[in-house]
């Protein structure tokens, strides 16, 4: 008989928790390199689009053109109204935008939705697990996965803060079954959110486990010189505010890189590494390079990956908001954020 199965996304609390839902299940991961690397590993998983049905893929494409323009003649007539910004409408200029957002987006939804369908008529599904439960593709998702009453986990890989909220707030509610929450301090945030209390349980965070055994460095034992790390953020690719969160991190990011070129100026032997995001396009490298050089500052290394190891060789991190402000101060390193 073939092992259940259990649908695993691919963020950093949910994927030290691979090994361990191996021993019992058949891991299904959104991502076909995922599969490679735990393939590496000893470890069988699937790549979700393997179970998926090709001949459903033409009339998913044509029920998202048909949907979008349902969507674009409903709004259209009230365009206007909806976005006038100083007394000038701009229903012209925001439609055409939204419109290919919208467009370009709806079949992935739909795509994740029959995934999700198709897991979970499976009969082999046992549960599904993520790291986040706000996104579009993963709530479409879990929508076909709870049609089929397959429990979710939501190990939530962000660390909340109670900010002043304006319209929505989409962590305000829960879409899985359970959540995961790292400690008693992201127990209370949901709480304060809404969600039930027998639907939280405290659990500790997977993706911070190892750093307990990561020895800091002393500081001033670095070698040449200090070692200051800028870190970006998470930009999502796929949503209609991208520009504006690009835009908001790029201030930033350019501010961080000002100050640490003044310092560059004054003691030559200050060495910058910028950390990306993983999920920073191919082309984030050489952008970011440019922003540099723009700024002032000497960019000795951009890197992707070895976190660990550059927050243990970093004397500060400067960082936009992020986990890693806390996996800095896990591992000894002071942080500026």
């Amino acid at each position: 008989m073939s092992r259940p199965l259990v649908f695993v996304s691919c963020g950093v609390t949910t994927m030290p928790l691979i090994p361990l839902l191996a021993s019992h299940y058949t891991p299904v991961v959104p991502l076909a390199e995922t599969v490679a690397f735990w393939a590496r590993h000893g470890i069988e998983t699937v790549e979700w689009g393997a179970l998926a049905d090709p001949a459903r893929q033409p009339e998913l494409q044509a029920a998202a053109h048909r949907l979008a323009a349902e969507w674009y003649d409903r709004l259209e007539p009230a365009a206007d109204a909806l976005c006038s910004l100083a007394g000038e409408e701009r229903g012209g200029e925001f439609l055409p935008a939204v419109d290919g957002v919208v467009r370009r987006l709806l079949a992935e939804h739909l795509d994740a939705l029959s995934l999700g369908r198709s897991l979970g008529q499976s009969g082999r599904l046992a549960a599904a697990v993520v790291h986040e439960d706000v996104t579009g593709l993963v709530r479409a998702f879990l929508a076909g996965v709870r049609e089929a009453g397959v429990p979710a986990v939501h190990v939530p890989h962000g660390v909340y803060g109670d900010d002043a909220l304006v319209g929505a707030d989409l962590h305000g509610t829960s879409h899985t079954d359970v959540i995961a929450a790292g400690g008693p301090a992201q127990r209370a945030w949901f709480l304060r959110r809404g969600v039930p209390a027998d639907r939280i349980v405290v659990t500790g965070n997977p993706a911070w486990d190892h750093l307990a055994a990561v020895v800091p460095r002393p500081a001033g034992t670095g070698g040449r010189g200090p070692v200051v790390t800028v870190a970006g953020s998470w930009v999502g690719g796929g949503n209609a505010y991208r520009a504006f969160t690009q835009h908001d991190q790029d201030r930033r990011l350019c501010a961080c890189l000002a100050a640490v070129g003044a310092r560059q100026a004054a003691d030559p032997s200050v060495q910058l590494v910028v950390k990306l995001h993983p999920s920073a396009p191919a082309s984030e490298d050489e952008r970011v390079r440019a922003l540099a050089e723009a700024s002032g500052a000497r960019l000795d290394v951009v890197a992707r990956e070895h976190l660990v190891q550059i927050l243990v060789a970093s004397d500060v991190l400067m960082t936009l908001p992020s986990t890693l402000v806390v996996e800095a101060l896990l591992v000894g390193t002071p942080v500026i954020a």
